[in-house]
């Protein structure tokens, strides 16, 4: 009955070493998991930064060309109404005859 208690012992104490291995194990596991993890993230941060930033850069230039562009038409379209002759005695007959039906 020694022997067997000696046995149950031994595989008791083998099943406990078991599990402290297994707990260590779980514990390592974790740990790399939240290595590759966090290094993923980092990785995917970087990634996503690089690509607004030149999102924003192409977003930024089209929009000075955009806005040179129009400038451009403003001030071509100013000119063009500032070199229209004035006919003041037409608009004067106009509004003479549209007022007072002469």
């Amino acid at each position: 009955m020694a022997e067997h208690d000696d046995v149950i012992g031994h595989l008791l104490n083998i099943e406990h070493q078991a599990s402290g291995l297994l707990l260590d194990a779980q514990i390592e596991a974790d740990q790399r998991i939240a290595a590759a993890k966090a290094q993923a993230d980092g990785a995917y941060k970087a990634g996503y930064d690089k690509m607004a930033a030149e999102f924003e850069a192409q977003y930024d230039g089209a929009m000075k060309d955009i806005e040179n562009r129009r400038e451009s038409l403003l001030s071509g379209y100013k000119t063009e109404l500032e070199n229209i002759p004035r006919d003041e005695q037409g608009f004067t007959r106009f509004l003479d005859k549209a007022l007072f039906g002469e």
